[in-house]
């Protein structure tokens, strides 16, 4: 009898041991599910801010390409084309000075400390390409129509794919419609003569960019003004003006001998605006009270006007 029982209560015990150990599988189980479900719900909040962050950091980098700021009636540019007057052909560029180019101002891109790159929302490093207006990746722009792209890959990290964070900027953004140089000649009380009267030589202008020196694609006469219409450089790509700051520089000016005065052969810095059509004038000659002599000035300033 003793025995029976004694064997009644072993298996009671046993019994109890077993539930106790199915109850703690059920507990884990649950919690699996449920931290399944929680990590599956919050994914979409994750993705989210990691977008949001690639966002900020496209902004970034095209500002530091190209800043126009307009403060008392005046414009103002600043960032990697003002100073490079070319486009980047890589991230890096925007924060050292890879080809060694004088011209370079930077850095305009500040990176976390110890990179030299500013990172996406997934701790991978933003693209610039360029590509046609299909999208249609390109090796350089040579069209008004093609695009510079600041691009993320996205979750997956591969490019050009659904999931990629994109900055489209059209070409025709960042370039100026028209750039002409406009000069002019003055008597001794300031009234505007013809330039034809005044030097025996037909002036020349060019204009800097960083490959060489701009050649007049027309010359015109305007009135009693000489008007030139200039192209970018031999070479350049895409064939029209990029946005940045340029130097236009006046030589061969030469008064006739009968004419008395002061000969300006100035370099005027003038900033080339996006979607500008803008016109430099510059002074070349101011003709001397009577009784006067012939002399020679560098500094006189030109004007840039635009729209």
């Amino acid at each position: 009898m003793m025995s029976s029982l004694r064997t009644i209560a072993h298996n009671s015990h046993d019994a109890r041991a077993g539930f106790t150990l199915l109850e703690m599988l059920v507990v884990l189980t649950i919690m699996a599910v449920l931290t399944t479900i929680a990590v599956q719900s919050l994914e979409p909040v994750a993705q989210k801010s990691r977008i949001e962050a690639t966002e900020r950091t496209l902004d970034t980098v095209q500002k530091s390409l190209l800043t126009v700021t307009q403060t008392a009636g005046s414009t103002s540019i600043s960032g990697f084309m003002a100073d490079m007057r070319r486009l980047p052909t890589t991230l890096a560029e925007l924060s050292v000075n890879t080809t060694s180019d004088p011209h370079w101002q930077g850095p305009y891109l500040t990176a976390p400390a110890n990179s030299p790159i500013l990172f996406d929302g997934w701790n991978r490093s933003p693209r610039i390409t360029f590509a046609d207006s299909t999208g249609t990746s390109k090796m350089a722009l040579d069209n008004l129509q093609d695009l510079l792209l600041i691009s993320s890959d996205g979750l997956d990290g591969v490019p050009a794919t659904a999931d990629d964070v994109v900055r489209r900027l059209p070409v025709s953004q960042l370039t100026a419609r028209d750039l002409r140089v406009r000069l002019y000649a003055v008597d001794a009380q300031g009234h505007a003569v013809d330039i034809s009267s005044i030097s025996s030589t037909t002036p020349t202008v060019t204009i800097s960019t960083p490959a060489a020196a701009g050649t007049p694609q027309a010359t015109v006469v305007e009135g009693m003004d000489r008007v030139y219409t200039l192209t970018a450089a031999p070479g350049a790509s895409p064939p029209v003006w990029l946005t940045g700051c340029y130097a236009i520089v006046v030589d061969n000016v030469t008064p006739a001998a009968s004419v008395a005065g002061t000969v300006y052969e100035p370099t005027i810095r003038v900033n080339v605006l996006p979607g500008s059509s803008q016109t430099v004038d510059i002074l070349i000659f101011r003709a001397a009270a009577t009784g006067t002599g012939t002399g020679t000035g560098t500094g006189d300033s030109g004007a840039a006007s635009g729209s």
